[in-house]
């Protein structure tokens, strides 16, 4: 029997009240970040700067 992977626990619910809502801008600014990202052709500067995106906090991500 598979597990239904789309139950939310008490810990989960907590945490998706204090995320920051998206507006479809944000999400189309993020994709076209991370698009440009991906496109390099230099795998050691792509994995780089995939690094820091992936340090960067949400409110940051959505002025990136």
């Amino acid at each position: 029997m598979k597990v239904n992977q789309f139950n939310i626990t008490e810990n989960m619910a907590k945490v998706k009240t204090d995320l920051p809502e998206w507006t479809w801008d944000d999400i189309i600014k993020c994709g076209l970040a991370f698009a440009r990202i991906m496109s390099g052709e230099d795998n050691s500067i792509k994995y780089k700067k995939l690094y820091w995106l992936s340090k960067k906090s949400v409110k940051e991500l959505c002025t990136y």
